[in-house]
């Protein structure tokens, strides 16, 4: 949720405290495909693009949030965690750089606003392919695995801010309650006390149809680093374990 004045977020609070007594909630289910099953019996390989990260940094001026670069490190780290975790689940993973081509989603697939990125209120991210037309040849894999993330980090003003006293108890009051209703993969409470943020977003897409087979998003909160291959590991890790649902493998 935008952090700004105490007006601003008192006023934002009542409404979205209305919007869930009336039974409107904020859900974000990523989808999965209804032949999910079926359709992971055909797949033997799937290629992995490298993994799109943007980091973003929150000063004391919420509203003034700046795009900074994260290490390569970070993109290195999804790559080996994802090839040995996914690998596991019985997948053939194979590098294969297809940000640029139509199976691609858009990047970023996620929102971004002067107070920097959220996920949209419909599908949470757009993992639908940029403008999908039949595969080149030489894409010799059935499926595409395409992994985003972000990483916001709150300077001590920021968390000073968030956290102030006059703040606090319009966030116990509303934002609590409304953390605990909408399930939805993100938290404003823990946003608000945490030094960074990290999300990812992970999709499998079919390159002979362009069709979204299965997708996840999750959060970290607390003071790891994308450049940590701890952090994502834990983020990986419990996308994985979802996805072990579908497959015969167990996790």
């Amino acid at each position: 949720m935008p952090k700004g004045t105490i007006f601003h977020r008192l006023a934002a609070a009542a409404i979205l405290s209305l919007v869930l007594l009336a039974g409107c909630g904020t859900n974000i289910h990523p989808p999965v495909h209804a032949n999910l099953i079926q359709r992971l019996q055909h797949i033997h390989t799937v290629a992995l693009s490298p993994a799109y990260v943007q980091g973003y940094t929150q000063s004391y001026h919420l509203s003034e949030t700046r795009e900074t670069p994260v290490p390569d490190t970070a993109i290195t780290n999804f790559s080996t965690t994802i090839r040995e975790q996914f690998g596991e689940r019985g997948l053939h993973i194979q590098d294969l750089d297809m940000r640029d081509s139509s199976l691609a989603p858009p990047t970023p697939p996620w929102d971004v606003s002067c107070y920097g990125p959220a996920l949209t209120q419909t599908n949470g991210m757009n993992f639908k392919p940029k403008a999908f037309t039949a595969p080149a040849e030489d894409i010799s894999a059935d499926a595409a695995l395409f992994v985003f993330a972000w990483q916001t980090t709150s300077t001590g003003g920021a968390i000073f801010k968030k956290t102030n006293p006059w703040v606090l108890p319009f966030d116990v009051l509303f934002v609590l309650p409304s953390d605990l209703a909408r399930h939805r993969p993100d938290s404003s409470i823990l946003n608000s006390v945490s030094r960074r943020e990290l999300c990812m977003g992970i999709c499998v897409l079919d390159c002979r149809t362009g069709e979204v087979l299965w997708s996840d998003i999750e959060f970290v909160y607390g003071s790891g680093k994308l450049e940590d291959r701890e952090s994502v590991n834990k983020l990986v890790g419990k996308a994985c374990k979802k996805f072990s649902c579908y497959t015969n493998v167990a996790p």
